[in-house]
């Protein structure tokens, strides 16, 4: 009798704890891919695949610059946080290209402008500088390839900062997480040189977990910036540069592991 209570027991705490489990995070992922390899970036575990840069990506795209400014960057792979990680090899590079790795096309099939998600994996191994390797676009970023949800590094006067940002598309409306420490722009994460983070950026426009927070963006499971505006176009661009840089000397500064979207909040 004893050992059938305790397996009574046992089935009523999973059949509660699963309910539970999908509340906390936010619903099923829409898309995870390992970006471990060739095959990996083209076929994801679950969802889409990926595909890598094509001059076609830019044709009627107004945030392209040209085939001698925005070019393919060479695909290389690392010791990732689990296997294999993507980063940006071979070169050479010219001076203030834009060098576009891995990316994501028609993003609406796996993300929504209304509240959403990004999980994963990154390894910076030196701070970026200026017109050398200037930027790093893990999920989108600045002189990409017009994506509305931006998540990238840029060089701050002493350190790599990592910034999360919304509405990018139209600059006037867009918002920007703020580090929760300092009220400033991004976070500095020039710390974790060489290490392996994960890092989760959350958007809900109507508050994240019922909160004032509409963005979120956590390092190592600690939230280290928010905003509190919801302002963001209803866009989310044509398609996605992750792991792209600038810069020619941009190879091998920094890597993206096991990419993991959803389309609602947590």
């Amino acid at each position: 009798m004893r050992l059938r209570a305790l397996l009574v027991l046992a089935v009523m705490t999973i059949a509660l704890a699963a309910p539970q489990a999908a509340s906390a995070s936010g619903g099923p992922a829409t898309l995870v891919n390992g970006l471990n390899g060739y095959y990996s970036v083209k076929h994801s575990t679950l969802g889409p695949g990926l595909g890598f840069y094509q001059p076609s990506d830019c044709e009627g795209n107004p945030s392209c610059f040209g085939e001698n400014i925005d070019v393919a960057a060479q695909p290389a792979y690392v010791a990732g946080h689990d296997l294999r990680a993507i980063t940006i090899g071979g070169g050479p590079y010219g001076f203030v290209q834009r060098e576009h790795l891995a990316v994501l096309r028609n993003p609406w099939r796996v993300l929504n402008p209304n509240q959403g998600r990004i999980n994963v994996w990154v390894r910076v191994t030196a701070d970026p500088v200026p017109y050398s390797y200037g930027i790093y676009r893990i999920f989108g970023g600045p002189y990409g390839l017009g994506e509305n949800f931006w998540l990238w590094v840029d060089a701050d006067p002493t350190a790599g900062r990592l910034h999360f940002a919304a509405g990018m598309r139209s600059p006037a409306s867009s918002v920007e997480a703020r580090s929760v420490s300092t009220g400033l722009r991004g976070v500095d994460i020039s710390r974790f040189n060489g290490s392996w983070i994960h890092l989760q950026a959350e958007w809900d426009r109507s508050g994240i977990r019922g909160s004032t927070d509409t963005l979120r963006l956590f390092v190592n499971g600690a939230k280290w910036a928010s905003a509190s505006r919801a302002g963001w176009s209803n866009s989310l661009g044509p398609v996605i540069d992750i792991g792209g840089g600038n810069d020619d000397a941009i190879a091998g500064k920094f890597a993206v592991d096991d990419l993991t979207l959803y389309n609602t909040s947590p």
